[in-house]
């Protein structure tokens, strides 16, 4: 899958979010009650029954939400698709779970309050969900500074030290 895909999701008479996926793997945080579990539980039920559910989900390739059972045989038959994973899945930040999501063709939507330190995922597609009445989207937690850098050598000093004996 390439590309960004806009993603729009309803519940009647309620909660809406709009977002757009750009990369491969995309970290949603938050405090609690920010509706991290809302928008996952809301693709769930799309994903069981659909429209009657109560659901409206608008994107241009599949989205599905993946549960604590069998996880495995599900992601096998899940192909160029957004797939959600809440933090309730106990293998999210497992050494396993992390080479299939290497692996896969689909990009995932990660909604988690913990770090991801076996996955190579841009700071710039981590976010938070904002909340304007019944309307969230989200909003990066790293503000763009125009050209930042993020280097993990050191710079060498711009003195000559000497030392005192």
């Amino acid at each position: 899958m390439n590309g960004s895909h806009l993603v729009k999701i309803s519940r009647r008479r309620g909660t809406k979010y709009t977002f757009t996926i750009k990369r491969n793997i995309t970290i949603v945080r938050g405090d609690c009650g920010t509706g991290k579990t809302t928008l996952f539980d809301m693709v769930a039920d799309y994903m069981r029954t659909g429209e009657q559910s109560g659901v409206s989900l608008q994107c241009d390739c599949p989205c599905v939400a993946l549960t604590d059972y069998d996880w495995r045989n599900q992601l096998s038959s899940v192909h160029d698709s957004i797939v959600f994973v809440d933090e309730g899945l106990k293998v999210i930040h497992s050494d396993e779970f992390a080479h299939h999501v290497l692996y896969s063709s689909n990009y995932f939507v990660l909604i988690s309050r913990a770090d991801f330190p076996n996955l190579p995922y841009s700071v710039d597609e981590i976010y938070k969900i904002k909340t304007s009445g019944k309307y969230h989207s989200f909003v990066p937690v790293y503000q763009d500074r125009g050209n930042h850098r993020y280097a993990i050598s050191r710079s060498a000093p711009k003195q000559d030290i000497t030392y005192v004996k």
